[in-house]
């Protein structure tokens, strides 16, 4: 288990980039499942 305590600004930047890429990745699933947005 990893101690945000010790860490709190790495611990920070990896939530940041896992909601990021969590955000990045419906997005990209969402609109791949509107086909008027295929190119």
């Amino acid at each position: 288990m990893v101690k945000p305590l010790l860490c709190p600004k790495r611990h920070y930047i990896s939530i940041k980039r896992l909601r990021w890429l969590s955000f990045n990745f419906s997005q990209r699933y969402f609109f791949s499942l509107k086909p008027q947005n295929k190119k």
